[in-house]
């Protein structure tokens, strides 16, 4: 998978001619159809055609015209908004009934016709690499970087990232990632956008990844799959228990794919991926813990096609469950005492319906309805938070210990866990389109349209400080836009723009100095007595609430390809991309709850983040199978959220309940270095794909919370921008393999990335120099082996899977912001694992799952 370029979107078009092989003379109207579907066109005078609305996938296409052979050209790939030109050479016959010569399609490696950067991973792409989230391919990009926020493109922070499944949203609005996961068996190609997109992606900042589910097939074929945890381990560590890092993962997969109903112009088909997965330390390390989880993932599809009319339904379900990692608490902080672990609880599900019709052999529109909910719950075991009772209530109904005690060496030793946390999203969406192919231009208009509504109860309960923060809101999104994209023999254009608004459908502070008025009604002050408000935070008239503005933001994207020789071209890419960021910077603590001492209430009135981004580069045919790219970029990024500590008495008080947070748009910074991509397609039985990329990324924030950090640590705003914490200067790529088809193959997947910074703790100060250390390079190595064999007629595919094989200790996950961490690495240098030996700061260690997949 090489880095193409392109016009966004979720189909594709064929055009080419018709030509007489002998004389070369153009063919008028000449039958072209795309087998197995009613899609199909004739030529012009010119022996021109275009068909439009093709899905992607891959395609048999068939020329014919009287007193011709036909000419089949099989194995064409369709790629989302990619045109796909063919040629049609026929040869004169005389036969009356006579077989249609058949030849093979190649895949572009160099398409002139694209202008920013993305990656295409075709179905079995996605399946050759070692991942079981179809989102984790961004990990296997070119300019992606890892820390451990998740996995940032570009430079941008790991929540800029926009999630799509079939060109409609998935996008979480409290964690800003995907809200559902699929299985990577109903994945049929997957677009992945990070140099820059088209007016008709919204809401995301450096990449798109839109997964394009399957839409079914005309003959029945299905697999069954078992994959489990080999302990190998065993073979050179010698252990009492056996193998140390015994996961106990075990895995069951399950794909249909067919017909059901097929008569003229009718077809109805379906696909379905089911998958199972149970492990008994979900998170290994350094060795296995009992830190049992599971998921059921559920996707079923499916289409009706009629002519030029296609309705396809959507279900995706995921169900959840697991010792949950994300704790303030830290895991290892407890782990004498893992009944007080807290539990992951997830219950996510979507459901979408589209329909695509064709006008006129030049003009489609299409339209999607997509309802997405999720729930999710992280609490230990047994134990509740209900906001409508009071803290003694809570504590009586579900026998809260929040007395906590520790050991000498300050294990937790008794005491429930204090924090609980609860999430419920449903987001309805609308989206509608229409395309118009006038000429040399392939016009598109469309609207978008979101409706939320979202709660969450936040809660840190113990003896000393009482924490309820929640929110129930229901706020609007939508867009429309324009683009065009002009095709010329010497120049290709993409122009859009795109106008978003947001409203936040909410009530904000009057005065953010002075949020409380007594006299206000509508003053919030929620303390055991309304007239208890921090006197300094408390101004007659000034406070009290007004309505949120409603966000208008106009976004010009623009991008051309030049040829510049007979096997490159020049590329460039031009955009202004906004994204509301994360409810909880907008609604946290709405009611304004003043218990506990640290105070954060969200700001409803917060502006968009802003990335203006800027990509050129060459793309060479280097040889018929081997394609070279070189893109240089620069994004410059504004109006990053960032908390702020506000009140009269802030410089003189730092700490004190006189001074909230809140968010604003303070943040900024810019992104600017290189990549460089070499691709082999399969031939000969090889494939690979190497990347490098050279990348500086620098700002005045990594953390959305570091203006309250700041003001914590008693320390001045940075006057000069530093290296963000995904700032990875040097990372490599390679990806490839061997392959014998029905007989045996091995993939690889080989990553390396210089270190990440963090501050070094001893230099902290008044005004430290942020980011001036650097954690060790980090490095994996991941193989995969299938040996395919004929039982009973079925093939039958056994396989070993070895993911880190050379067990690297790859540190992603030091927060240089815990002071507990920070005190410990000064008392013992070089060891990251904290006062608590937390070797969850590591990314996983060498783990081996082997299998068996039966086909029919």
């Amino acid at each position: 998978m090489l880095p193409t370029l392109c016009f966004a979107g979720v189909v594709g078009k064929i055009t080419g001619k018709v030509l007489d092989k002998e004389t070369g003379q153009p063919l008028m109207y000449a039958n072209i159809v795309i087998l197995g579907t009613p899609l199909g066109a004739m030529s012009l005078e010119d022996g021109s055609f275009m068909i439009l609305n093709v899905a992607p996938g891959k395609f048999s296409v068939q020329a014919s015209y009287v007193g011709y052979t036909p000419l089949v050209i099989s194995e064409v790939v369709i790629e989302p908004d990619i045109t796909r030109e063919l040629l049609f050479e026929l040869e004169p016959t005389i036969a009356k009934e006579i077989e249609p010569i058949v030849v093979q399609a190649e895949r572009p490696l160099v398409q002139v016709d694209v202008t920013s950067t993305r990656n295409i991973f075709l179905a079995d792409e996605v399946q050759a690499l070692p991942v079981d989230n179809p989102v984790n391919v961004v990990n296997y990009i070119s300019g992606s970087s890892i820390s451990a926020a998740g996995t940032h493109i570009r430079g941008g922070r790991a929540t800029e990232v926009g999630y799509y499944i079939d060109d409609t949203p998935i996008q979480d609005p409290i964690q800003n990632n995907a809200l559902v996961n699929l299985s990577t068996q109903s994945v049929n190609e997957m677009v992945v956008f990070t140099g820059g997109f088209n007016a008709e992606y919204g809401n995301a900042s450096s990449g798109i990844v839109n997964i394009i589910t399957s839409e079914g097939s005309d003959e029945f074929h299905g697999s069954i799959e078992h994959r489990m945890y080999l302990p190998i381990h065993m073979l050179w560590r010698k252990s009492d228990t056996g193998d140390p890092l015994d996961t106990g993962e075990l895995r069951q997969r399950l794909n249909l794919t067919g017909p059901i109903y097929k008569k003229g112009k009718a077809n109805l088909k379906f696909a379905l991926a089911v998958e199972a997965t149970e492990w008994d330390d979900w998170q290994p390390r350094i060795e296995s813990l009992n830190r049992p989880g599971k998921v059921r993932l559920y996707n079923g599809t499916l289409t009706f096609q009629y002519g030029g009319t296609k309705l396809k339904a959507v279900v995706n379900v995921e169900n959840d469950e697991h010792v949950s990692s994300y704790d303030a608490y830290r895991l290892y902080e407890r782990l004498l005492v893992p009944e007080t672990w807290r539990w992951t609880n997830n219950d996510n599900y979507r459901f979408a319906l589209s329909a695509s019709h064709m006008i006129t052999d030049n003009s489609f529109v299409k339209g999607t309805f997509s309802v997405l909910d999720g729930t999710m719950e992280i609490a230990q075991q047994g134990k509740k938070w209900d906001p409508t009772l009071t803290y003694q209530e809570n504590q009586d109904l579900y026998d809260w210990d929040l007395d906590v005690r520790r050991d000498e060496e300050n294990f937790v030793i008794s005491g429930d866990n204090p924090y609980y946390d609860h999430q419920k999203r449903r987001i309805y969406t609308f989206r509608g389109s229409y395309t118009h192919q006038r000429g040399r231009h392939e016009v598109k208009t469309g609207v978008d349209l979101s409706l939320y509504d979202v709660q969450e109860i936040d809660v840190f309960a113990s003896t000393q400080n009482y924490y309820i923060f929640e929110y129930d809101v229901q706020p609007r999104s939508g867009a429309v836009y324009a683009q065009d994209k002009l095709e010329f023999e010497g120049l290709i254009m993409n122009l859009g723009l795109r106008l978003d608004f947001f409203d936040p459908n909410h009530k904000v502070f009057k005065d953010f100095s002075h949020p409380y008025d007594l006299n206000a009604p509508d003053s919030l002050w929620h303390g055991p007595n309304r007239d208890q408000a921090p006197i300094e935070l408390e101004r007659p008239g000034g406070g009290g609430l007004v309505d949120a503005d409603i966000k208008w933001k106009l976004s010009p994207r623009l991008g051309a390809s030049h040829p510049i020789a007979e096997n490159s071209y020049l590329h460039f890419e031009y955009g202004h991309f906004f994204q509301m960021p994360s409810f909880d910077y907008l609604y946290e603590n709405e009611k304004f709850h003043t218990r506990g001492r640290w105070l954060i209430v969200g700001n409803p009135d917060i502006e968009a983040e802003k990335t203006v981004a800027y990509e050129v580069g060459i793309n060479h045919l280097l040889h018929t199978n081997t394609a070279v790219d070189l893109t240089f970029f620069y994004k410059d990024i504004t109006d990053m959220s960032e908390t702020v500590v506000l009140g009269p008495t802030a410089e003189s008080n730092p700490q004190g309940r006189e001074n909230y947070s809140t968010f604003q748009n303070v943040g900024f910074g810019n992104v600017r270095g290189f990549e460089i991509n070499l691709k082999r397609r399969y031939y000969n039985n090889w494939r690979y794909h190497g990347a490098y990329t050279f990348m500086v990324a620098k700002g005045f924030s990594s953390n959305w919370n570091e203006g309250a950090l700041r003001r914590f640590d008693d320390e001045e705003f940075p006057t000069q921008q530093f290296y963000l914490d995904w700032d990875r200067r040097h990372s490599f790529l390679l990806t490839g393999g061997y392959s014998k088809e029905k007989n045996w193959s091995a993939d690889i997947a080989i990553t390396y990335a210089t270190g990440a910074p963090y501050t070094d703790p001893k230099t902290l100060s008044k005004k430290p120099s942020r980011n001036n250390a650097r954690f060790p390079s980090i490095s994996n190595v991941d193989v995969e082996v299938h040996k395919i064999f004929e039982v009973f007629g079925l093939d039958t595919d056994i396989f070993v899977r070895i993911t880190n094989l050379f067990d690297q200790r790859n540190l992603t996950n030091w927060d240089d912001t815990d002071q507990d961490l920070r005190n410990w690495l000064v008392a013992n240098p070089g060891d990251y694992l904290g006062p608590f030996g937390d070797y969850t700061v590591y990314g996983p260690p060498r783990s081996v799952l082997g299998g068996v997949k039966v086909s029919f």
